[in-house]
């Protein structure tokens, strides 16, 4: 008598597809630890807000802290994404240039930092 061959592919099929994943490199692909940071207002009055894109991609990735340069920060727990996007929004009190830094880190322990500056001016009457 003989025996198919089908039980054991579908075996097969069923221990190797979960190992495989998908076929492209857009889920299971190492992906390289990257941060930008855009200030969409590079000078504003105060009590103005300054806006920020931030955008990011790498493997699990933890969390993204912005730091205003005036003592307050932000920070999101990113719960290993891959990549990600956010605007945040800041009012500064006192007029006078600031550096803002978002610093991205991951499970792994790596982490990645961009800068910018901002120009905060008393506000005409």
């Amino acid at each position: 008598m003989r025996r198919s061959a089908l039980p054991l592919v579908l075996v097969l099929a069923l221990l190797v597809l979960p190992l495989g994943g998908c076929l492209d490199d857009s889920v299971g692909a190492h992906r390289a630890l990257d941060l930008e940071l855009t200030v969409e207002n590079g000078t504003v009055q105060v009590g103005d807000s300054v806006v920020v894109r931030v955008e990011g991609e790498g493997q699990s990735l933890g969390e993204l802290t912005v730091s205003w340069g005036d003592g307050a920060f932000d920070m999101v727990e990113l719960m290993n994404a891959v990549e990600f996007g956010r605007r945040k929004a800041h009012l500064y009190e006192a007029a006078g240039s600031y550096q803002i830094e978002a610093s991205l880190t991951t499970f792994g322990g790596e982490t990645v930092i961009e800068s910018a500056s901002i120009d905060v001016v008393e506000g005409g009457s």
